[in-house]
């Protein structure tokens, strides 16, 4: 059986192969989800993890925001991220990467 990844679901385009797209798929959006996905993750999770006994609760909405400045690495994915999450309790997470 042929190993096709996301392609099967529909996640990701079948391309051609290339060294750029290999070596460097975190600037492409069918392969990541830029810094938020990538790198925050690794400290939302233990953040979240300390909260959920501070909390007790879910958040009840949040507002991601990005974009890309890099336009010298032609990046389809934004380099910079804010989000915030607002609990019930008076707790609020804001997230910022750039």
């Amino acid at each position: 059986m042929e190993h096709v990844a996301g392609r099967q679901w529909g996640l990701a385009p079948k391309i051609a192969w290339t060294p750029e797209h290999f070596f460097r798929f975190r600037k492409y959006w069918p392969y990541n989800g830029g810094v938020a996905t990538d790198l925050l993750y690794h400290k939302l999770a233990p953040l979240l993890i300390a909260m959920a006994e501070l909390t007790e609760s879910i958040p009840t909405g949040s507002m991601p925001a990005g974009d890309s400045t890099l336009k010298r690495m032609a990046a389809t994915f934004p380099d910079t991220f804010l989000m915030t999450a607002d609990y019930p309790t008076e707790w609020a997470l804001f997230l910022v990467s750039t």
